[in-house]
C-alpha cells in the first residue's frame, strides 16, 4: 500500500511537471494503471483455483520488488524516458493486483478466531504505511522522479525482506 500512495501522491507531478504529459491524458493513464490493478484483481480470481494464495503472493512480493528497483534505476539514470516509466508503473500497479488481495487473505487466514481484529489490525498497518509513504514522498522532494520511485521501490523491497523473514521464521 505504500508504493501504491507514493505513485498516488507524486504522479501527477511526475508526469504532468516533470514529463509534460497533458492533464487529459494523465487522467487516461492514471485509469489504465487502475485498470490494470482491478484486471489482475479478477486474473488472480481465477489463479487461485490452481495456485495457492501464499505463492501468488510471494510471487508478486517478489515482482513488485524487481519492478521498483527498476523504477529507482529509471528515475535515477532517465534510461527509456517517459515510455518506459509508464511501462514500469503500469507493471508495478498491476502487480499489487495480485499482492494485496493474497496478503489480506494469508493474512486472516492465520487467524481466523480472531479475523475482525486481524483485518481491523492489517487496515491500520496498511495505512499507517500509506500515510508515511505519502509524506516521505513529499519530504524527499526535489524536482524529480527519484523520490516517488524510491519510495515505490523502497516500500517494495521492505516488503520482500519483512516476508522472506516471516516465511524463516515460520519454518
Amino acid at each position: 500500500m505504500a508504493g501504491m500512495f507514493a505513485y498516488i501522491a507524486s504522479s501527477p507531478f511526475v508526469l504532468i511537471e516533470l514529463y509534460g504529459v497533458p492533464p487529459r491524458a494523465f487522467g487516461w493513464i492514471f485509469g489504465g494503471n487502475a485498470a490494470a490493478l482491478i484486471a489482475a484483481s479478477q486474473v488472480n480470481g481465477a489463479l487461485l483455483l490452481r495456485v495457492r494464495a501464499e505463492t501468488i503472493l510471494a510471487r508478486s512480493i517478489a515482482t513488485g520488488a524487481v519492478i521498483g528497483v527498476a523504477l529507482v534505476g529509471v528515475a535515477v539514470t532517465s534510461v527509456g524516458g517517459l515510455p518506459v516509466l509508464l511501462a514500469l508503473l503500469f507493471a508495478y500497479l498491476a502487480s499489487r493486483g495480485f499482492l494485496q488481495p493474497n496478503a489480506v487473505a494469508c493474512a486472516l487466514g492465520n487467524h481466523p478466531q480472531r479475523a475482525a481484529s486481524a483485518s481491523a489490525l492489517f487496515g491500520m498497518v496498511q495505512f499507517g504505511g500509506a500515510t508515511v509513504a505519502s509524506a516521505l514522498v513529499g519530504a524527499l522532494h526535489d524536482g524529480t522522479a527519484r523520490p516517488m520511485a524510491l519510495v515505490m521501490g523502497g516500500s517494495s523491497v521492505l516488503a520482500l525482506v519483512a516476508y522472506v523473514a516471516l516465511a524463516r521464521g515460520r519454518r
